[in-house]
């Protein structure tokens, strides 16, 4: 079982938790063991070679999946040949859901599985309510006089089916961090810069002491004694910098 990045809860049977006739039989039936991308986990899926009478059935508690939730039965194969399926009749399916609702159809696995790629065939949606927590029963088959081969069985899914976002691996969560702050960075860099040019926009405003008119101090006559004569400060103009003028001129 798994709980994704939702939080809601997704159950996969895979091969050998099912029925499957002839399972057990190399004439029929391959067991493949798959590793995961973390080289721990291995499954075992069923790889058919070629057989007339196909049947796989299961029955799953669904007590285990999340309530209020819409849920889709996906059914995962994958064909050996990615341009010919050798299966020519439709594979038929019935489910019983625990609330005793019946469902059976059929899909095309001809027409379904060209591409050599895995697919999720969807066999049918259900509402996980408090009447459908007990045992659903499925069956899968296809009963006719045609041989049917190459194909990979990876096991039958109950998923959510509303949209999961996948949880970032490891890896992929320190990208994100490593590009978060670069960004970070790169905004301190660029506030820096504009401080920059704002504090040179503001020192150009202001005027030079050439620009300044030129400040003239008061000379003493040469008929009066200088004691009397003081130079006086210029009302015309402020004193510089917070200083009185007088102090800006002499010690």
């Amino acid at each position: 079982m798994y709980k994704v990045a939702s939080g809601k809860n997704w159950f996969t049977i895979f091969p050998r938790g099912l029925t499957i006739a002839s399972f057990h039989e190399p004439l029929h039936w391959y067991q493949k063991t798959l590793t995961g991308k973390d080289g721990r986990i291995q499954i075992t899926i069923g790889k058919l070679r070629n057989i007339c009478w196909l049947d796989v059935s299961g029955k799953f508690q669904t007590v285990t999946l999340s309530q209020g939730i819409k849920y889709e039965i996906v059914l995962h194969v994958k064909s050996v040949d990615a341009e010919i399926v050798k299966f020519d009749a439709p594979v038929s399916f019935k489910i019983t859901l625990p609330d005793g609702c019946k469902v059976d159809g059929e899909r095309n696995f001809k027409e379904l599985l060209k591409g050599g790629s895995w697919k999720d065939i969807s066999l049918h949606e259900f509402m996980m309510t408090t009447e459908n927590v007990g045992e659903l029963q499925f069956c899968i088959y296809e009963h006719g006089g045609t041989w049917k081969s190459e194909i990979e069985l990876g096991g039958i899914s109950f998923k959510p089916k509303t949209t999961i976002t996948p949880r970032p691996s490891n890896r992929q969560q320190q990208n994100v961090d490593a590009q978060q702050q670069q960004q970070n960075v790169d905004t301190q860099q660029q506030q820096q810069n504009l401080d920059a040019q704002q504090q040179q926009q503001q020192h150009a405003a202001q005027p030079s002491s050439e620009d300044l008119p030129a400040q003239h101090t008061a000379q003493p006559s040469s008929e009066d004694p200088p004691a009397q004569h003081a130079a006086q400060p210029s009302s015309e103009y402020p004193p510089a910098h917070g200083v009185p003028l007088l102090e800006a001129f002499y010690d």
